[in-house]
């Protein structure tokens, strides 16, 4: 009964005193171990190979295994009987009626067991515990202590035989800890016997040299490796209140960032004053999911993973925009749709020549009201203008320069509302709204306003242009608004494109701040007002002048866009 009381105080289920025993026994010494009916071994060998193929196994929770190449097993004369350290077989488990009991104890090497784990889906504190590594001295004092507690627990036992198969045993490594390096890395020199009786107080096998200590380390201090590991076990057990106080200096080398790191945070710090709140998603995604969105040459292709450890992260995600949707979609299911996000990060695609190629990208997202003060009521909501303006700003901060437009983007957008970022005549992103596919793959209603942008901060050929300083302005401006109504087909950049080449150099600035769809228009037909800024360098404008040049930009758009003033 105290057994089963320190193993629920543990977390673990007592079952029956052979089973309890061997769990017992893992927690207090770090060993697994398994016990077999030996009435239900086949033969008198036992042996240990990799499965092969074709071969099954119904393991100890009731499932039947197929058995690759890459899981160890433990067999007997009929074959397979246990996943070596993984899980027992059901045909040989123990039970109430046992008798004869054969306990099974080893070394397995981590990486083979993790190889079976991962083929088989199966995950156990035993290959836990293997797969970290465990000490391979330390088998027999496991079963040693297995033993005895069967002996004290099952009255009329008796151990009838013990078999060791050690062929290779590891040799303890040795390494030499100066006492340079001791005083320099702790700041203090310490006695040389008070040294080695801190070490040998560990368990470990020290000796004093001239240089310092010669220590001979056990195999079951596996986290010991080099002589700063001993510095930091004399540290911790000197005291390391203990040790004196002092100021050190270290030249530090002035090294320039390496300039993706310099994108990372300016990208980053961009964003922030935007307004956006950074979210930060795993780069692995589910492939699957991912490639039924449609990508193309901008949105790699994901990089599947040859060992996955879940099915839904399978893959190395090749757009950041399947990440943000995520986001949305876990936030939606909390009763929270008013987004205004972004993320800075890494995305993977294959290459052609060199294997996987990784690319630094930034993605943002807007969804309900997006940036809009929850406080105002009303049925505000996010579009393409309001990432479109973020895009725009984002683009003149980190590339000092404006972005040109271009109708339609690939899929996971919508071809017909979205729109290419091009910097310097070179695609740098895309900005629009998600399609079908995206809505459908997670769950969107088509009512929810949902603008999404990815821009490559590594694209080739790109780079920031230097701004020149101008001083400001020793003449005031002179400020008209013209509303023009045009068809829906019209774009506004043709548009900005023939109010300039008509206003001349005193134009100053153009910008879009309206666009009106209704009565009394015709359904065809859109409003776009503009605001004009006019401006000379040497002199004050009259309302004459301005007039004039007013009437030649509405004279030019009315003749070449069809168009006509509101």
């Amino acid at each position: 009964s105290w057994m089963a009381k320190r193993l629920e105080a543990a977390g673990v289920r007592p079952i029956m005193n052979l089973v309890d025993i061997t769990n017992y026994v893992l927690l207090e010494r770090g060993h697994p171990l398994h016990a077999f009916d030996r009435e239900k071994l086949a033969g008198s060998e036992i042996g240990v190979r990799r499965a092969r193929a074709g071969e099954k196994l119904v393991t100890l929770d009731g499932q039947e295994r197929d058995l690759g190449d890459a899981t160890l097993v433990i067999t007997d004369g009929s074959g397979p009987v246990a996943t070596a350290g993984l899980m027992g077989g059901e045909p040989t488990m123990v039970s109430d009626s046992t008798t004869a009991v054969f306990l099974e104890g080893a070394s397995f090497h981590g990486p083979r067991v993790r190889a079976g784990s991962r083929h088989l889906k199966l995950l156990t504190d035993a290959s836990a515990r293997f797969e970290r590594g465990v000490d391979p001295a330390g088998v027999d004092a496991a079963l040693d202590r297995a033993v005895e507690l069967l002996l004290e627990l099952c009255p009329g036992a008796r151990l009838v035989d013990a078999v060791d198969e050690y062929p290779a045993p590891p040799v303890s490594t040795e390494i030499n800890l100066r006492a340079k390096t001791l005083a320099r890395i702790l700041g203090t020199e310490l006695a040389a016997s008070d040294v080695a009786a801190i070490l040998n107080g560990l368990g470990l096998d020290c000796a004093t040299t001239e240089q310092g200590w010669t220590v001979r380390v056990p195999t079951r201090r596996r986290d010991l490796v080099a002589e700063e590991d001993l510095v930091e076990e004399v540290g911790r057990i000197h005291g390391y209140n203990d040790l004196p106080e002092r100021t050190q200096v270290y030249a530090v080398a002035d090294r320039k960032p390496e300039a993706r790191t310099e994108h990372l945070w300016r990208a980053r710090r961009i964003l922030l004053s935007l307004g956006l709140t950074e979210v930060v998603t795993p780069s692995l995604i589910d492939g699957e999911r991912e490639k039924a969105l449609g990508t193309d040459r901008f949105f790699w292709e994901p990089v599947e993973l040859r060992n996955p450890l879940t099915s839904d992260r399978n893959s190395l995600r090749g757009s950041l925009i399947p990440s943000l949707v995520q986001v949305l979609a876990t936030n939606r299911a909390r009763a929270t749709s008013d987004l205004a996000l972004f993320e800075v990060g890494r995305t993977f695609g294959p290459m052609s020549k060199k294997g996987v190629g990784e690319r630094l990208r930034a993605g943002l997202l807007l969804s309900g009201r997006g940036l809009a003060d929850p406080s105002v009521m009303g049925p505000n909501s996010c579009d393409f203008f309001d990432i479109k303006g973020l895009v725009e700003v984002y683009v003149e901060q980190f590339w000092g320069a404006s972005p040109d437009w271009k109708e339609g983007a690939p899929a996971p957008l919508d071809p017909a509302r979205s729109a290419m970022v091009l910097v310097g005549g070179k695609t740098v992103g895309f900005v629009g709204e998600p399609d079908g596919n995206v809505r459908k793959a997670f769950d969107l209603p088509a009512e929810l306003p949902v603008v999404i942008a990815e821009l490559d901060l590594e694209k080739v050929g790109v780079s920031r242009e230097a701004v020149p300083f101008e001083p400001l302005p020793r003449f005031p401006p002179v400020v008209r608004d013209l509303a023009f109504v045009v068809e829906k087909s019209r774009r506004h950049e043709d548009i900005v494109a023939a109010v300039r080449d008509a206003a001349g150099e005193l134009l100053a600035e153009v910008r879009l701040f309206d666009v009106y769809d209704g009565a009394p228009l015709a359904d065809t037909e859109t409003s776009l007002a503009y605001t004009l800024v006019f401006r000379a360098h040497d002199r004050s404008l009259t309302n004459e002048e301005v007039d004039g040049i007013v009437a030649r930009v509405v004279k030019r758009v009315s003749e070449t866009l069809d168009a006509r003033i509101r």
